[in-house]
């Protein structure tokens, strides 16, 4: 197995260095801006602007420093006129990803756009470390220490600052909580441990929610050893960068993977860790999607996941030795999220081909919860984990649905089940 991954690894390493000098990405907030550049991506304000929507930036501090910034959708062209006062929403996206992804779709198919067509008051998170989380009030990104967290600081740092932030600006006492992928783990952690927050959160709706693992599957096996060998190669703590919004992705299925006719090779990896659906991939407007995303990651909070899928417990950073567990916890193994805590109802989809969510594990985590819950697969078998953001059909198959449920919360005619 170790083997097999190494191989997947030197693949791809080789296929990188047969590129020629690549240009760097140009991110620019027109096409005016970005005009003659190979690589390029319009930025979160840029792509609400091209679509006839005013996309505001707010900036906040994290407790802890860090500089964030969200951005928000206060009004769609479409309702103008309307004066009564907007539902709030918070979208809080996957790993490595940054807002652009609730943009990314077009007009008709961006749950950002929808929302606000539908008459909320959209707001789109960031992380530290993304392209929009990139600075500290001390540190620097060229510091180890910038990048010495994982989803615990972005659980009760990144989110809760954030969601005080938005509802002191909007004036309301709690907000409609919509997260995909380590949105979903993020909030996750934010309710177990400042479950105070139940109270700001009045509906979660959960896209391939990922906190316990219970399931057995190659990706169980595959991903320890994946991260041990990334630990060996690159920095055993985590405390580095990995793939940073750029133009290396682009370039290497622009120029090798679709000229060669291998994309199906080149797109392997992704498929062991995602699942394959090569049915919704918009192979089209793949290498502009990866212009937006990846968009920079902690190598720790990489390996956080990876320590899970080990263990299957949802549990905080594992020094890896009885003194640093017993410095930090005091107790040699890392404590457990107390999951009893998240008690705001909940909304959960998945995908029947999400090796990262499997209805197993989501079973698993409702049985630990407090929350009244929902669960309901997306109607299409082969619908995996990165198909909720970028799938052919996303409209049709999620956001649609989604707007369905937040009409039935509305209507208080929302029939809670608890699984």
């Amino acid at each position: 197995m170790e083997d097999f991954i190494k191989a997947v690894i030197f693949f791809c390493l080789v296929e990188m260095a047969l590129l020629e000098p690549v240009p760097d990405l140009v991110i620019g907030r027109t096409m005016k801006d970005v005009e003659g550049a190979e690589f390029y991506a319009i930025d979160v304000i840029g792509l609400g602007e091209m679509m006839g929507y005013k996309v505001e930036q707010h900036n906040i501090t994290t407790t802890d420093g860090y500089l964030l910034k969200l951005f928000r959708i206060p009004d769609s062209p479409k309702l103008l006129n309307q004066t009564k006062k907007k539902p709030v929403v918070f979208l809080g996206n996957g790993m490595a990803a940054t807002s652009d992804v609730w943009l990314i779709r077009g007009k008709n198919r961006s749950l950002a756009i929808q929302l606000a067509d539908e008459g909320y008051d959209v707001w789109m998170a960031n992380y530290r470390g993304t392209t929009y989380g990139r600075a500290h009030v001390k540190l620097s990104p060229d510091d180890r220490k910038f990048w010495d967290f994982s989803q615990h600081e972005s659980g009760i740092y990144d989110f809760p600052n954030s969601i005080d932030y938005v509802l002191n600006v909007t004036n309301e006492s709690s907000l409609t909580f919509i997260g995909h992928s380590l949105g979903t783990t993020t909030i996750f952690i934010t309710l177990s441990e400042l479950p105070q927050y139940n109270d700001k959160i009045n509906l979660l709706i959960m896209l391939a929610p990922v906190s316990v693992w219970t399931h057995q599957s190659p990706l169980r096996k595959l991903g320890p050893v994946f991260s041990n060998i990334l630990q060996n190669l690159l920095e055993p703590n985590g405390t580095i960068e990995l793939i940073p919004q750029s133009s290396a992705l682009p370039a290497l299925f622009k120029r090798i993977c679709f000229p060669n006719n291998i994309f199906d090779l080149c797109f392997l990896p992704f498929d062991l860790l995602l699942g394959k659906d090569h049915y919704q991939l918009d192979k089209k407007n793949f290498v502009a999607y990866n212009c937006h995303y990846p968009a920079g990651v902690s190598a720790k909070m990489m390996y956080h996941y990876f320590q899970s899928m080990e263990s299957g417990k949802f549990r905080q950073w594992n020094f890896n030795n009885d003194f640093d567990n017993i410095k930090h916890y005091g107790q040699s193994e890392p404590p457990e999220y107390n999951l009893k805590n998240i008690k705001s109802p909940m909304i959960i989809f998945y995908g029947h081909n999400d090796p990262l969510s499997h209805i197993e594990d989501i079973r698993a985590f409702i049985k630990k919860i407090s929350s009244k819950t929902i669960s309901e697969p997306v109607r299409f078998k082969y619908f995996n984990h990165i198909d909720f953001v970028t799938a052919i059909d996303v409209k049709k198959l999620v956001n649609d649905r989604i707007i369905s449920r937040l009409n039935q919360f509305k209507n208080l005619s929302l029939p809670f089940l608890q699984v």
